[in-house]
This record gives structure tokens, C-alpha cells and sequence, in this order.
């Protein structure tokens, strides 16, 4: 499959299939020097979870934040 990237506001997530790792990208820099990988790894078994954790925490903020304007 190769590589694939998912964008999350400013930070692309650059996934490896075939090598089972990703990379932490600013998507969004203006110069190429400046798209180099800010951080990268192998992706764990708890990855799955731990990011179904943050998008939950995630959602949960912003559904306060919706109820605190009514």
C-alpha cells in the first residue's frame, strides 16, 4: 500500500503501511525545508486506542464548548 498522509488541522500524519510507521508532518509549512518529519515511529499495538482516547476527549470538549454558548 505505501505511504498515506491524514491531515488533523495543521499536522499531517504520514502512515507506512508497509513498514508499520508513521511520521508527525507540519502540513501546512509554507517552505519544503520545512515539511521534514517533527517526530516519527513505529506504530504500537496501544496506538489504536490511545488515538480513540484523544478523539473522544476531543469531542467532548468541543460538545461543552457547544452547550456553554447556549
Amino acid at each position: 500500500m505505501g505511504k498515506r498522509a491524514h491531515q488533523v488541522a495543521h499536522i499531517s500524519f504520514e502512515i507506512d503501511d508497509s513498514e508499520l510507521t508513521f511520521a508527525l508532518v507540519p502540513g501546512q509549512a509554507v517552505h519544503a525545508k520545512d515539511r521534514k518529519p517533527l517526530f516519527s515511529g513505529i506504530i504500537t499495538d496501544d496506538m489504536p486506542d490511545e488515538l480513540e482516547q484523544l478523539a473522544l476527549r476531543l469531542r467532548l470538549l468541543k460538545a461543552n464548548e457547544r452547550e456553554q454558548k447556549q
